[in-house]
């Protein structure tokens, strides 16, 4: 399970299942840029091992 904060905004659970990849997209409005701090927490519902891979980016 995968949950995204940005300060103390929520923007809810997203549910990864194990072998497939799970992606949140973030968009600018009106040339702000996306901006602020951001937290993500990953978690298992049962404690299970993980290997995760975890990649960020901005694109103009």
């Amino acid at each position: 399970m995968l949950k995204v904060y940005r300060g103390t905004e929520e923007f809810g659970y997203a549910d990864v299942k194990a072998g497939t990849e799970g992606t949140r997209t973030f968009a600018m409005h009106h040339g702000r840029g996306v901006t602020g701090d951001w937290k993500v927490y990953i978690t298992s519902r049962d404690g299970q091992f993980m290997n995760l891979q975890i990649q960020a980016g901005q694109h103009d």
